[in-house]
């Protein structure tokens, strides 16, 4: 499974750099490098909300008047944010949480122009991390590692003030192949194998241009 993320992010990688190399002629090169705090949807059900919090930098740099590609590394917080919207849901866990990194390549097709307003466009991810659960019901607590490769199509919003501040908020659909290295419990460490899963891709950052 491991060659088939690195074919995945070979090929997409050659995208976006193909993609910086051929500049249109007499176009001002200009770039938008942001970092900030990013929040992106884990899981959603009609029970529960859960939200990772990250912070990212991001590198974006204009191939066309409306075209641009860019490159995010977002590090996990390792803290999560549950939401419930049912108040009898109970799932037993008292502790939810992930840390790790992840390497985004994508491009933006913005409609009015490049960096600012309603934009469109694909990305792909790589993810480690570990993700954890303690429940509260039973002495145990359970730990994934886990390597993840997701592709998205995503449509968004990105704003930049005069002062310098970035809100970008986006809304697409994500296939995330997941391969389970290791699973550990209180009482036990297996090996696992992968997963894929179709699901929402949502997310919202804040963050300063410098």
């Amino acid at each position: 499974m491991k060659k088939i993320h690195v074919i995945l992010l070979t090929l997409f990688t050659s995208f976006i750099i193909n993609g910086f190399a051929q500049v249109e002629d007499g176009l001002e090169q200009k770039y938008n490098l942001t970092g900030g705090t990013f929040v992106k949807i884990d899981s959603m059900s009609s029970d529960q909300i859960s939200l990772w919090p990250e912070l990212y930098a991001t590198y974006e740099s204009n191939m066309s008047e409306h075209l641009t590609g860019y490159f995010r590394l977002n590090v996990i917080i390792p803290t999560s944010i549950n939401i419930k919207l049912n108040p009898e849901y109970e799932d037993g866990i008292e502790k939810h949480s992930a840390k790790g990194f992840g390497i985004n390549l994508g491009a933006k097709y913005y409609i009015r122009e490049a960096f600012h307003g309603f934009y469109a466009g694909p990305f792909i991810s790589y993810y480690r991390y570990n993700h954890t659960y303690k429940y509260s019901a039973f002495l145990n607590e359970e730990e994934y590692s886990i390597t993840s490769v997701r592709g998205s199509f995503i449509i968004g919003y990105q704003h930049i003030s005069e002062s310098g501040f970035v809100f970008d908020v986006y809304l697409g659909a994500m296939l995330d192949h997941k391969y389970y290295e290791k699973f550990t419990s209180t009482f036990n460490t297996i090996a696992l194998g992968s997963a894929n899963f179709i699901k929402p891709d949502m997310g919202i950052s804040f963050g300063y241009h410098f």
